[in-house]
């Protein structure tokens, strides 16, 4: 499919496509004919996926692609809160 190589292929509905990620993070397709002989065609890119989870889907019409954004992490935290006797305090209030 590809010289350069890629990520999580997937069929089109159809059979006749390939998706997959390049390595440089483009999501790309394929054209397969399978008759006699099995021949793929040069690979095109259909979009930049790199804001992109990795795993994707392809809806049944094989036109849209189900991708979850990829989500920011958590800033580092700038306060720490520290509570002494806590179960002391705890077992007052039971009381």
């Amino acid at each position: 499919m590809s010289t350069e190589g890629g990520i999580f292929p997937m069929w089109s509905p159809s059979g006749r496509e390939i998706f997959y990620r390049s390595t440089s993070g483009m999501m790309m397709a394929a054209a397969v004919e399978g008759s006699s002989d099995f021949h793929v065609d040069k690979p095109r890119v259909l979009f930049e996926a790199t804001p992109y989870e990795n795993t994707f889907s392809v809806s049944p019409d094989g036109k849209r692609f189900l991708m979850m954004p990829l989500i920011a992490p958590e800033a580092a935290p700038t306060q720490v809160h520290l509570v002494l006797n806590w179960l002391d305090e705890l077992r007052q209030r039971v009381k």
